[in-house]
């Protein structure tokens, strides 16, 4: 089980792992992951390509003034990481990338197939667009 990054009152950037066999929680913070370390952030979208890998795509990199009354700045970049290593890789898919948002849902279809489903964009705007992602 990994929780990744985060906000509490901040944009978060730690990792947290649940050992199984220890019972017990490790946060690692940004300095001990390795690779492309994405900024810290929340409200962005997650899915398991499969054992032992994640995505994570965009998300509030800096909070609104307005707290949940307004959006923040959003990104629209795409990471995955190795959940053994917490290794994170920057991918850059073919094609456009849709834009900055949070709030977004994201499912794997396949190893190399995502889709990426609305949220909301840095103008609190409600969006309903769908883009698949080819990683491969």
């Amino acid at each position: 089980l990994v929780l990744i990054f985060g906000f509490d009152g901040t944009q978060r950037g730690d990792v947290a792992v649940f050992d199984l066999a220890k019972g017990a929680w490790e946060v690692v913070p940004q300095e001990g992951q390795g690779g492309d370390v994405p900024t810290p952030r929340s409200v962005f979208c997650a899915g398991d390509l499969d054992a032992g890998r994640a995505l994570i795509f965009g998300g509030e990199a800096e909070a609104s003034d307005l707290g949940h009354e307004g959006a923040g700045q959003f990104t629209n970049d795409l990471f995955m990481l190795d959940t053994g290593s917490l290794n994170w890789t920057r991918l850059e898919p073919e094609g456009a990338l849709p834009g900055p948002r949070g709030w977004t849902g994201l499912a794997c279809l396949e190893q190399d197939r995502v889709v990426l489903f609305g949220g909301l964009d840095d103008k609190n705007t409600r969006l309903g667009d769908a883009w698949e992602l080819l990683l491969s």
